[in-house]
């Protein structure tokens, strides 16, 4: 899994001065990213997280790929997969949702909402719990270059299956944005 992140991002930062266009954007810097209707954003987000239940503590990674598309100037609408494993278990989920930029020269905050659908698995015995999540988000994006920056946020998942809720905040948000308009 750390392999496929490693191989999105990568090529994400090869790509972006390639597929950037000229003339568009905020102007007075080289360091400037463009968040304008029209523009495509291509990335992906990891987080480690700890679980603490029932007496026990684990450990987890949740690897996110992602891909945006600003149906308005500082508005997208984005989707995303999510792949995690901790203390044994797997999970997967798939998460659609819409944030909002703010111009803080140089960089950007944001506060978004994600909706979500997916499954932890437990190996050997055969079994998943499926859930919808509800995903508050906030961040702020730094840029690296004129077509990428580095996103520093946090999120609270908020998991519904079954008639119970669970809540969980990941440690260590951390992910890679690139822009091109």
């Amino acid at each position: 899994m750390a392999r496929v992140l490693t191989l999105i991002l990568t090529t994400t930062l090869m790509a972006s001065p390639a597929l950037a266009k000229k003339g568009k954007g905020k102007k007075g810097g080289g360091r400037d990213l463009t968040m304008e209707a029209g523009t495509v954003q291509l990335g992906g987000s990891g987080t480690i997280d700890i679980f603490a239940a029932g007496g026990s503590t684990s450990v987890g990674v949740n690897l996110s790929p992602s891909a945006g598309y600003f149906v308005a100037d500082s508005l997208e609408i984005f989707g995303g997969v999510d792949l995690g494993v901790a203390g044994g278990l797997s999970s997967w989920g798939l998460e659609a949702g819409g944030k909002y930029f703010i111009d803080v020269k140089p960089n950007w905050i944001y506060a978004g909402l994600g909706l979500g659908y997916g499954a932890v698995t437990v190996p050997g015995v055969n079994a998943s719990v499926n859930a919808f999540t509800l995903s508050p988000q906030g961040g702020l994006l730094l840029p690296l270059g004129k077509n990428v920056g580095l996103d520093v946020g946090t999120r609270i998942d908020i998991a519904m299956s079954g008639g119970s809720t669970s809540i969980a905040v990941p440690l260590g948000f951390l992910g890679v944005q690139a822009f091109f308009d």
